[in-house]
């Protein structure tokens, strides 16, 4: 194809990408669709050629019959340096800090660049070596092996001008002297030569959360008590970010308040002298958070002079569907990420920044069918480049409307909950953890179990307040274990019981 035709046929897939709406999303569209998601530019005018070439090889002009071959496209554009980096940023951005989108991987791995920090060549191999390999993406976050640039084998000393967090190798069940080489493959066939060391067995070594960048982004102190570290553990594993509790001044509070001249600066003097007469954390409002994140600061104190071996016991603690706090027991951080990858929280999250980052966040599916794509992906155990394929290879993310089948109860209760959606949102685009979580909340705020005679949601403001009919469709649906297709209930029997053994008095549905 001559040059003039490709540029004629680059336009005339900008067109259509403004067209096309309702229906299936034209190959070619799809295409620079995929690049931008991977590698963040455009398709190529070569790549374009190629898939033209494939469409009139096959007769075919749907993204459902080339479907092998956008796989194959995406397996490939999964192998080049340009996704690498940008992935390595990604996460990087997840855990606080922000690396250079380099394309020189060299210059990633290398810490003799000043732009990088401190260890920062670790941690790029720990994610290229998730990558390459295709291991689960839990392994960001519990992976016990060290890959060092080949000058830098010495883990406890410094490395140029600069300085790794330390490591007691204590524990080590290889000895660092007989490390394994391992190569990083850069593009143009050149390879750098690194060694990796095998921490297994270490009580505190795990992952990216042992990187010196964030460690020192989030420095101690004796007044902290590791609680940011902890409150960033929560937000990266558990996407729990930890919102105050405390009670917020409503707008029309505040505009009552300044009428009658009681300005911001004496309401921030009274909350000084509050704050000194009743010390942080000894509030109820403040313990909703404390009761977690103590405990996980607590086994963070093995970090305070590097990473150490000692062994220090303390707890995850998380909320169930009804917000019933849940403990589980850990003897060291490892065996804290260890634990903590096993909550449905867990995978809950990951899936949410792996769709965000891949699939945007205007992009929505239904409870049930992100509930089909977990559990496709939960097959694939998890695999990073085996999710990031399957996420992109779904048929809404072309334009492919799935047909489920939905039961009469939840068209009925969906009506009723949508009127919701002004204030809140649509509840039915949420991932099923979340959704769950909402649901038993919708419970005691809309008073199902009552009739909504103490209903404390919607607000008595609020033009709609659902009537006898609409509040009993809502606790059938939900007493029925809120089915949202065929084959799926979000909730178990067990869990039925417990969203309904509520006491009004005990939450809050409006802050």
């Amino acid at each position: 194809m001559k040059n003039s035709s490709i540029h004629y046929l680059f336009y005339l897939v900008m067109f259509m990408s403004l067209n096309i709406q309702a229906q299936e999303m034209h190959p070619m569209v799809f295409l620079n669709k995929l690049s931008e998601r991977l590698v963040q530019k455009a398709a190529t005018p070569e790549e374009y050629e190629k898939l033209n070439s494939e469409m009139q090889k096959k007769n075919c002009s749907s993204t459902v019959c080339l479907e092998n071959y956008f796989r194959k496209y995406i397996q490939d554009k999964m192998n080049s340096d340009y996704f690498y980096a940008i992935f390595y940023s990604h996460v990087t951005e997840r855990f606080g800090y922000k690396t250079p989108r380099s394309l020189n991987l060299e210059k990633l791995f290398y810490t003799k660049y000043p732009d990088n920090g401190a260890s920062a060549g670790r941690d790029f191999a720990l994610v290229y070596r998730t990558l390459k390999e295709n291991r689960s993406f839990d392994e960001l976050y519990t992976s016990q092996m060290i890959t060092e640039p080949e000058s830098h084998v010495d883990l406890n000393k410094h490395s140029g001008a600069m300085e790794y967090i330390s490591i007691d190798t204590e524990g080590m069940r290889n000895n660092p002297n007989t490390s394994s080489p391992y190569l990083i493959e850069l593009k143009n066939n050149k390879q750098i030569q690194a060694q990796q060391f095998d921490l297994t067995g270490h009580n505190n070594y795990s992952g990216l959360f042992t990187s010196s960048i964030f460690l020192n982004h989030r420095w101690n102190t004796d007044l902290n008590q590791n609680r940011k570290r902890a409150a960033a553990y929560y937000r990266i594993m558990l996407c729990d970010m930890m919102t105050p509790a405390l009670d917020r001044e409503s707008e029309k509070q505040k505009e009552n308040r300044m009428a009658l001249g009681i300005l911001d600066e004496n309401i921030i003097r009274e909350n000084i002298k509050q704050i000194h007469k009743d010390k942080h954390a000894t509030q109820i409002d403040c313990n909703a958070c404390h009761t977690r994140l103590d405990p996980v600061g607590k086994v963070f104190r093995a970090f305070e002079q590097g990473v150490s071996n000692v062994s220090l016991k303390g707890e995850i603690k998380y909320t169930d569907v009804t917000d019933d706090l849940k403990v589980v027991e850990v003897s060291n951080f490892h065996d804290l990420t260890l634990k903590t990858v096993q909550l449905p929280k867990y995978f809950d999250c990951q899936m949410s920044w792996f769709a965000e980052i891949y699939l945007g966040l205007d992009f929505k599916l239904s409870t049930a069918r992100l509930a089909d794509v977990s559990k496709q992906i939960e097959r694939r155990k998890r695999k990073i480049k085996d999710v990031i394929e399957d996420l992109l290879m779904i048929p809404e993310f072309r334009n492919i409307k799935i047909e489920t089948v939905e039961p009469e109860s939840f068209i009925q209760a969906r009506a009723v909950l949508d009127n919701c959606k002004d204030c809140h949102s649509s509840f039915f685009s949420m991932r099923p953890e979340l959704l769950k979580s909402k649901l038993s909340k919708v419970a005691v705020c809309m008073d199902v179990d009552n009739g909504g005679k103490n209903a404390q949601m919607p607000p008595s403001d609020h033009y709609w307040h659902a009537n006898n009919q609409e509040i009993e469709q809502v606790r059938k649906w939900l007493s029925d274990g809120a089915p949202v297709s065929q084959s799926m209930n979000l909730f178990n029997q067990q869990e039925v019981q417990k969203i309904f053994q509520y006491k009004q008095e005990q939450r809050k549905c409006r802050k």
